[in-house]
């Protein structure tokens, strides 16, 4: 028997309804608060431990990572949003976490951040608020964990996490979106 590719409804990505297939997952307020509400708890477990059981190797790789986020422009020439630095982002968090040496729990953080990934690229296309300092974030938080101070890391990646998805409810509350599923400029 051939085993299937991983397939996006075990990310969140997709939703299965029964006898009629799949269909891609409704972005909303409700979605967002949960999802963000469940990174912040299981990610800052997961930061805890890698803290507390992360060896030389996987401070290395945090390192590491956080060299190639630092020098992967977010945006290209035209300001659109770089593929490229979304893959160096997610390797720098995963990194961050990967000495908690617990494969389950890895996998629930790749998972939740997969699904926040959607609504990551939601804020960017909204946001007018560009003056955050993602690059100075993310330092931060290498600085704090690779120092070992689980609660300042933590307090920081709760803040990081946090901010666009609030930044994107307040969005739509303004704007009376319950869903996020429409942009606002197809409207026209």
């Amino acid at each position: 028997m051939t085993r299937v590719e991983e397939v996006p409804a075990e990310r969140g990505l997709v939703v299965a309804r029964p006898q009629r297939g799949f269909r891609v997952r409704e972005l909303s307020v409700e979605d967002i608060v949960g999802l963000t509400e469940s990174r912040v708890k299981i990610e800052s477990v997961a930061l805890r431990l890698a803290i507390e059981r992360g060896d030389v190797r996987w401070e290395t790789q945090i390192v590491a990572a956080h060299h190639l986020l630092e020098r992967t422009p977010l945006v290209d020439d035209n300001g659109k949003y770089r593929e490229q630095w979304a893959v160096r982002h997610r390797d720098f968090h995963q990194a961050l976490t990967a000495g908690c040496n617990n494969a389950r729990l890895q996998e629930i953080v790749l998972g939740l951040r997969a699904g926040a990934e959607w609504y990551r690229r939601w804020w960017w296309a909204l946001a007018t608020d560009r003056r955050r300092d993602l690059a100075a974030e993310h330092r931060q938080l290498m600085d704090l964990t690779l120092a070992r101070d689980a609660n300042a890391a933590i307090e920081v990646l709760a803040f990081h996490i946090k901010r666009a998805p609030d930044q994107l409810i307040a969005y739509a509350h303004v704007h009376g979106l319950d869903d996020l599923n429409d942009p606002p400029w197809q409207a026209d």
